[in-house]
């Protein structure tokens, strides 16, 4: 009965405090996965946002390289026609180069960008994955 009050009075204690320790890592923990499924959440929202602008930067220039050909098309069916000045065709099809080679650099930006996303997104979920790992192994 003795040796019973003596690890109750020596142990319980400190189990107590390891059990309240270990209650307030858990809350952390569960705090820190809120947090991250919180980033994840919205790094995808970025990440899809980022592939829709992709798609339509694409689609874009899809219909400017058409109409480009199209208008070359034109100059060089009707050299002479009633059509627009030689003049004019050849200053759009430089526009349309141009906004092709516009939509080309969005493109490579929004990549970039879904590229970064992408990495943050795994970053995120290394450290949630690793945090999780080290709050199960200190139990």
């Amino acid at each position: 009965m003795e040796r019973l009050n003596d690890l109750e009075q020596n142990n319980l204690p400190s189990l107590r405090k390891v059990l309240k320790d270990v209650s307030i890592e858990k809350d952390a923990a569960v705090v820190a996965k809120e947090d991250a499924l919180s980033q994840l959440r919205t790094i995808k929202k970025r990440l899809k946002e980022a592939e829709e602008e992709q798609y339509r930067a694409e689609e874009d220039a899809a219909a400017l390289r058409a109409e480009l050909n199209s208008l070359q098309q034109q100059v060089m069916g009707n050299p002479f026609g009633g059509g627009p000045s030689t003049k004019d065709l050849a200053e759009n099809v430089v526009a349309m180069e141009q906004e092709i080679v516009d939509l080309k650099s969005k493109f490579q930006q929004e990549s970039f960008l879904r590229q970064q996303e992408q990495q943050k997104l795994a970053e995120e979920q290394l450290r949630f994955f690793s945090s999780n790992r080290k709050a199960r192994t200190r139990r």
